[in-house]
């Protein structure tokens, strides 16, 4: 799959489970179902995967700015992407 270069510099392969355990954490702060949050993370997470496939060559290495960047564009629930954006600032 691909490599996510992380802040501190050092390198790991793409997660996707990752991806859906903050993008479901966001969810239920926002005081959603976990069935909600399930389909939201779910979808997002299907989402970013399909466009690091389609856009990155196979094996090649990313920033994990850059993966935390498709989260935030397609993650349609405003509400969800604000609670996600928060996370990612006090982390």
């Amino acid at each position: 799959m691909h490599c996510i270069i992380k802040v501190k510099g050092h390198q790991e392969d793409y997660n996707e489970k990752k991806v859906y355990k903050s993008i479901y954490a966001a969810a239920l702060n926002c005081e959603y179902t976990e069935e909600k949050a399930k389909r939201i993370a779910s979808d997002v997470t299907a989402k970013v995967t399909h466009a690091l496939k389609r856009d990155v060559k196979k094996g090649a290495c990313v920033g994990s700015t850059f993966v935390s960047g498709l989260v935030i564009d397609y993650t349609a629930d405003r509400h969800v992407r604000l609670m996600y954006k928060h996370h990612m600032d006090i982390c």
